[in-house]
């Protein structure tokens, strides 16, 4: 859970910088539009990560191997 919220910050974290950046006037920045946004888009990008490992495209590191 906590790695899916570190990705969710990340993501709210890269949006407000890119629009600084991209945009050329200045807007108002809406929290709960960013917040519901880079969670959603968190969401996807779990699903679609877990999908693939599931899929055997992308392989898992093995963390627990037992010795």
């Amino acid at each position: 859970m906590g790695y899916w919220l570190s990705n969710v910050v990340g993501i709210l974290l890269m949006q407000y910088g890119s629009k600084d950046i991209f945009q050329k006037d200045s807007q108002e920045h809406s929290l709960k539009k960013e917040l519901l946004s880079g969670l959603v888009s968190s969401t996807i990008y779990t699903i679609v990560i877990i999908l693939l490992i599931q899929l055997k495209i992308l392989e898992a590191p093995v963390l627990f191997a037992k010795s």
